[in-house]
């Protein structure tokens, strides 16, 4: 079982993740989620270098969607 078309949309998603360094993801989704839809939110870090990515998806999850999201103090937006 798995999360499937869930959509994200206008969300303010700050701080979530390892508290220090610049490895992990504010996001990670693993296992099997497919089609999932990322729209419209503010992903990241209120800290200027505390993260690496803003959205880490598994190879399992199929069909991620990402469009007009607002990536804050992160290295690389999806990964």
């Amino acid at each position: 079982m798995g999360a499937h078309r869930n959509v994200f949309e206008n969300n303010r998603i700050l701080d979530n993740g390892p508290a220090e360094g610049e490895t992990g993801a504010c996001i990670i989704i693993r296992g099997h989620h497919d089609d999932l839809v990322f729209r419209k939110n503010t992903i990241g870090s209120t800290k200027a270098s505390s993260r690496g990515v803003g959205i880490l998806a598994s190879q399992q999850s199929k069909g991620l969607q990402a469009s007009d999201n607002k990536f804050v103090n992160v290295k690389k937006g999806i990964e």
